[in-house]
């Protein structure tokens, strides 16, 4: 459910900010410098990077921080991240 509400979330922005020639991507990375460039050439101005994920080994995205470096390389951007929560677990825990 939570998952779900996230990506209406991300639709209704994305769907809001298009009205405005603003226009931004949900990412799960790795994404690289020259791919945020070409993003950025094509008026993309936020993305929301998944920082924490569930799928495999839940943990931190090992891809995230790398990520969140080329958008800052690339940019400027809006840059937002995201988390998916694992259900049933303590959920300070998976913030820590």
């Amino acid at each position: 459910m939570i998952s779900l509400t996230l990506v209406v979330l991300v639709l209704l922005l994305t769907w809001a900010s298009v009205g405005q020639n603003n226009i931004g991507v949900s990412v799960v990375g790795p994404l690289s410098y020259t791919a945020f460039s070409c993003l950025k050439d094509q008026g993309f101005i936020f993305f929301t990077v998944r920082i924490y994920k569930v799928s495999g080994t839940p943990g931190v995205d090992p891809s995230a921080v790398q990520t969140l470096i080329n958008a800052n390389a690339a940019g400027p951007f809006m840059t937002f991240a995201y988390m998916e929560v694992c259900r049933g677990a303590d959920a300070s825990a998976q913030v820590d």
